[in-house]
């Protein structure tokens, strides 16, 4: 691949970021939650292989979501109507991120769960 068809691939994935930060709602609420999840992490002195697994969380929450836009984008435009396949289509999608979002917060239990339960939060 030329250098200037890479640079372009590059800049289409950050457009495509950009249109997911600014106009979609769930996409919003997945970035503030990882910032909230790196803050606590920064926080947290994690080893390195937790900071591994966050950071894989995170991607693939972001990763679920934009497929999921994508799809309920792609299936809009294929068809205006309300077929079944359409709705299940979307919901399967939806699923994904579900799933994954649920992976993520499996990680979050285990990497911070004993840290928050230990801290002078829960403290008497």
């Amino acid at each position: 691949m030329n250098r200037p068809k890479m640079l372009k691939s590059f800049r289409y994935a950050g457009v495509g970021f950009t249109k997911l930060l600014r106009f979609e709602n769930n996409f919003q609420f997945h970035a503030l939650a990882a910032v909230l999840v790196l803050v606590l992490s920064s926080l947290s002195n994690l080893a390195r292989w937790e900071w591994l697994v966050v950071c894989i969380s995170i991607a693939a929450v972001f990763t679920a979501e934009a497929f999921n836009t994508a799809i309920e984008k792609l299936c809009d435009l294929v068809s205006k109507e309300r077929l079944q396949e359409i709705e299940d289509i979307k919901d399967i999608a939806a699923t994904g991120v579900l799933l994954t979002a649920v992976g993520a917060l499996i990680v979050a239990f285990f990497v911070f769960g004993k840290r928050l339960l230990e801290s002078e939060l829960f403290t008497l």
